[in-house]
């Protein structure tokens, strides 16, 4: 179950970016300060690193799972919905007209999926 929910995550990630790309500006930020405001940019083609990121985690948990396979699939689910959500929250800031991150929505949904991870690998 937890592959097929983390595949479907990666899916949606994918989908978005595919469907939001010719929205983006040629350049777009990939680096925020604790202001939310980018420090730094790059060209439209590096949203797909998330996509690549999740699809590189997946290869890794795949081969460490096999030790410790509930730890693996709960961090990594963890892994793939935090990536998900940077992946909009990219999106909005680059379409947005001040290109500032929502650093609430941000660190909400980081303290979530990090608290998630710990108590269920915990079980």
């Amino acid at each position: 179950m937890a592959i097929g929910l983390g595949a479907g995550i990666i899916f949606a990630t994918i989908a978005v970016t595919v469907a939001r790309y010719r929205d983006l500006p040629e350049s777009i930020p990939i680096h925020f300060g604790l202001s939310g405001k980018p420090n730094a940019y790059g060209p439209r083609v590096a949203i797909w690193i998330v996509p690549i990121v999740q699809l590189l985690s997946t290869a890794s948990a795949l081969s460490v799972g096999a030790q410790a396979p509930h730890i693996s699939q709960t961090f990594w689910l963890a892994l793939m919905v935090l990536c998900l959500a940077v992946q909009l929250l990219i999106i909005a800031a680059a379409t947005s007209p001040t290109q500032r991150l929502n650093r609430p929505v941000f660190w909400g949904v980081f303290i979530a999926t990090m608290t998630f991870a710990v108590v269920a690998a915990s079980r």
